[in-house]
């Protein structure tokens, strides 16, 4: 609330992308901030993993909690707190058919998607290539030391693949697609 009425509260948010009628800890709680008296407003990007469950609605549950601290409520979407609300609605996700307004170059490699981020243990990359081609991705430091390394021959379409960081220390790292067409990095948050 806007005015006097106004107590600093934790806001936190769900979303049960696979549609398994549980919010999968971490990778669906898409999004957690602190509203205080003075800032109100919280902004934020929720990115969509590149395959959610596609037209057929999902839960979203958005947590308002007055305990700024480590909490079930807050933390997993379920829990009881002395002071707030949990507010429950029904999402559906889908995909919106683009027409071509202009032409074009077209690139070998798109719709590149990491997905949870951040990240606690696997990971999973996903992309669409518009033609076959050979791809590496590299998991690197954030001083670009190259820490594994996968190769796949001959992606064609929509390609998602899984990597294991649970062994990664907390921070920053990036991932790097190469292709003969070019070269893409992405970040990823192990927490």
């Amino acid at each position: 609330m806007r005015f006097a009425n106004h107590a600093d509260a934790k806001v936190t948010i769900f979303i049960d992308y696979n549609n398994n009628q549980v919010y999968d800890i971490p990778q669906e709680r898409v999004f957690s901030g602190v509203s205080t008296i003075s800032s109100y407003y919280l902004y934020a990007y929720i990115r969509t993993p590149q395959f959610p469950a596609i037209n057929t609605a999902t839960g979203l549950r958005v947590v308002l909690n007055n305990d700024l601290s480590a909490n079930a409520a807050s933390d997993t979407g379920v829990g009881l707190y002395e002071s707030g609300e949990t507010e429950d609605y029904l999402v559906s996700f889908k995909y919106k058919q683009l027409g071509p307004s202009a032409v074009n170059d077209v690139y070998a490699i798109g719709n590149i998607g990491v997905y949870p981020n951040p990240t606690s243990g696997k990971v999973y990359v996903g992309l669409t290539a518009a033609e076959a081609t050979n791809l590496t991705i590299q998991t690197m430091s954030i001083t670009g030391a190259i820490l594994d390394e996968k190769k796949f021959d001959q992606v064609n379409g929509e390609f998602v693949t899984e990597l294991d960081m649970s062994n990664y220390a907390k921070g920053s790292y990036m991932l790097k697609i190469i292709s003969n067409k070019g070269n893409f990095i992405r970040k990823v948050v192990v927490e």
